[in-house]
């Protein structure tokens, strides 16, 4: 586990509301989203509660793509 936090696979940087940087988790069910340079979703937390929210609407939640 230290060598992917590390490497950042597969990792969400959290942070507050003001978008500094409280440290980093990995979140075992938003791992499965894939990244993109053009994301259509975005992770959001509240504490160190991830949220994965859409910016557009999806036929299928599993067409979501992050930037990480």
């Amino acid at each position: 586990i230290y060598y992917i936090i590390l490497d950042g696979v597969n990792s969400f940087n959290i942070c507050n509301q003001e978008l500094q940087s409280l440290g980093t988790g990995i979140y075992l069910g938003a791992s499965v989203i894939d990244h993109s340079c053009q994301p259509n979703a975005l992770a959001t937390f509240e504490g160190t509660t991830l949220y994965v929210r859409t910016l557009e609407t999806l036929p299928y939640l599993d067409w979501s793509k992050v930037s990480y």
